[in-house]
């Protein structure tokens, strides 16, 4: 949907396949990565391009995906940083979409949780990362990883004994019967100012758009039949997916 339109509509896109499930792990440059039927792809949905991942051979079970791009070398890259079993430091491979491949480049170097799929900045995808130091101090910081030079880089720490964060969200209080939603994500800012939010009642999510100013906010349309959504941030582009070799067109 076009989120910036006077009346925001759901508009449905043609997949490269038919799909019985879909999760998003990123979106960058106009390109999308996607876990369509349990295979990754990279899609650009606006040139209806595609490029098939092949899923690496870990041992692990529980993998945390991202995307970013290297625009040195002109490179969509995904980052899988596979958890532990049991939790240590995570494993992290990076695939890079030029040589259709997965390397390997080692652990993290300390203990650390990644939290949620990365939000992307510069190319670069950026997590809520928490761990703790040999006393049992808690540690909170943003990590983030250099795709050019393939390594994780701290950006902000701060180090609390039993230090817990939250966000907050309510519903403004001069809007009439709505009720408290009990969490939102922040999606994306709008050049006016506002945001746009993915709230949370119970087991009903809804999408909004958020006036700071006003303290108003006005609800996205939603097909009444969705039992559930995933939702992510997508701006439309020519960009080819590349891997020359095995990108396709549907």
């Amino acid at each position: 949907m076009d989120y910036q339109a006077p009346n925001p509509t759901v508009a449905e896109l043609e997949m490269p396949g038919k799909s019985a499930g879909v999760k998003i792990w990123g979106s960058c440059n106009g390109v999308l990565l996607v876990d369509i039927n349990g295979e990754l792809s990279l899609w650009n949905p606006s040139i209806r391009m595609y490029q098939k991942i092949p899923r690496p051979k870990f041992t692990r079970c529980s993998i945390m995906y991202a995307l970013g791009y290297d625009s040195i070398n002109d490179d969509f890259k995904v980052v899988a940083a596979v958890q532990a079993v049991p939790p240590t430091s995570d494993v992290v491979h990076v695939f890079s979409s030029k040589l259709s491949s997965w390397k390997s480049i080692g652990d993290f170097g300390y203990s650390c949780r990644l939290y949620g799929r990365g939000s992307v900045l510069n190319g670069a995808p950026h997590w809520f990362a928490s761990g703790s130091t040999d006393i049992d101090v808690c540690y909170f910081h943003i990590a983030c990883f250099d795709v050019m030079e393939e390594k994780f880089k701290e950006e902000y720490g701060v180090k609390e004994s039993w230090t817990k964060l939250f966000v907050v969200s309510n519903v403004p209080p001069n809007v009439p019967g709505e009720p408290f939603f009990e969490f939102c994500t922040l999606l994306c800012f709008t050049k006016d100012g506002e945001f746009v939010l993915r709230l949370r009642l119970g087991a009903s999510m809804k999408l909004a758009i958020y006036n700071p100013k006003q303290k108003t906010y006005k609800r996205i349309g939603m097909p009444q039949n969705w039992k559930g959504f995933d939702v992510d941030l997508y701006v439309e582009s020519l960009v080819s997916p590349l891997g020359c070799n095995s990108t396709r067109r549907y």
